[in-house]
């Protein structure tokens, strides 16, 4: 019960792990875009071509999409192509981090950004800046390390009970000794009990 218990604790660890893992690397992403974007006549502009290739690879799992406030879309990597997704909008200067499924029934995890962009003429524009990245190969990592753990609470289970298995042998030969002399005794092979054995 202890072993299952640690191993259900450890899991649930790993996986808060890496939900800020993944959180992380998406606002990161996120940053990326800020960095290369900008407002021009209330549109954002961002590069065709952008410094991670997997945005750019039609079909991969690494996404990134640009709206409005009203979920209008102003920009999507090229990742992003034939694929919808139904996502919420933070409030203005906050992140939002979840799960989103696409048209396809694939899962995502989701980090949402809002910013007010000024443009060139004076006025303000808030986008949402959304960075996604599928969840299948971090499945998959987490079905590697619950494996992992598995494997490794086993082990150590059965070298546990095979130490106390040892101990126990060791710590209770000298109550075996005595059961021994007794059966003696009962046959009248043996008089008294003539072995040193602990007073208890």
């Amino acid at each position: 019960v202890f072993l299952c218990a640690t191993g259900l604790v450890l899991e649930q660890v790993y996986s808060l792990s890496l939900e800020n893992f993944v959180r992380e690397k998406l606002r990161m992403h996120t940053y990326v875009l800020l960095s290369v974007a900008d407002n021009f006549n209330g549109k954002i502009m961002l590069p065709r071509r952008l410094s991670d290739q997997r945005l750019n690879t039609e079909g991969d799992t690494l996404i990134a999409l640009v709206t409005d406030t009203q979920g209008n879309e102003s920009w999507r990597s090229v990742s992003a192509i034939n694929r919808h997704f139904s996502l919420p909008t933070p409030p203005a200067g906050e992140w939002l981090f979840g799960r989103a499924q696409d048209s396809t029934g694939e899962f995502y995890y989701v980090s949402s950004f809002s910013t007010v962009w000024p443009d060139e003429e004076g006025g303000k524009t808030t986008f949402v800046f959304t960075v996604m990245e599928g969840i299948d190969s971090y499945r998959q990592q987490s079905f590697d390390y619950r494996i992992a753990v598995t494997l490794g609470l086993t082990l150590f289970g059965l070298i546990l009970l095979a130490v106390q298995a040892v101990i126990l042998r060791w710590g209770l030969r000298p109550l075996q000794e005595v059961a021994a002399d007794v059966v003696a005794m009962n046959k009248g092979e043996l008089g008294t009990l003539e072995g040193r054995y602990p007073k208890e």
